[in-house]
């Protein structure tokens, strides 16, 4: 069981964090990170376990400046409509996430609506920069895809689904519109 929660604006057309928490709970671990991503570089406020008293962890902090926090970066590569690389950051690792090919797309799911949606397929490498154990450079996931929607009253993009096949099972998230 994972939660991710991203607090920050919209400003520009681009979502800016300023505040990100991620606790995991699997079997017998778990795990926390609170991240504040006002400062530049962003700050680690607290973590469980605490990537600071890990060497294999020590990122560069040039490599930290416009980096997202992951569910800010997901929501960037939406309004940005898949256009751009986005830099991301999780409290241990930086990574970005690059679109290879986007494409229209008709996406049907009982979960998201009655009727089929229009939307955008992008699919995206993960390009590790720093802050990866040998053992998840062997395990985590290169690529992903991520559908994107123009919402229904305001004139922006937002992620309806996103999927990653992973060496664990496939990682599937679906995203509603709330209604404004």
């Amino acid at each position: 069981d994972q939660t991710i929660k991203s607090f920050g604006i919209i400003k520009n057309n681009k979502f800016i964090s300023y505040r990100y928490r991620s606790s995991d709970n699997r079997g017998k671990k778990s795990g926390h990170m609170e991240i504040n991503f006002k400062n530049i570089p962003p700050l680690i406020i607290s973590a469980q376990p605490d990537p600071r008293e890990d060497p294999r962890r020590e990122i560069n902090s040039s490599f930290l400046l416009d980096a997202n926090d992951p569910a800010a970066g997901v929501f960037n590569l939406a309004l940005d409509q898949c256009k751009n690389t986005v830099k991301i950051y999780d409290g241990k690792r930086r990574y970005n996430i690059k679109v290879l090919k986007k494409e229209a797309s008709t996406l049907i799911s009982s979960f998201l609506s009655e009727n089929s949606l229009k939307t955008y397929k992008c699919n995206y490498e993960i390009e590790r920069i720093s802050g990866y154990t040998k053992k998840e450079l062997e395990k985590f996931p290169k690529q992903g895809e991520i559908w994107i929607k123009k919402h229904e009253k305001l004139s922006f993009f937002y992620p309806v689904k996103i999927q990653i096949n992973t060496k664990w099972g496939n990682f599937l998230c679906f995203i509603k519109e709330r209604r404004i």
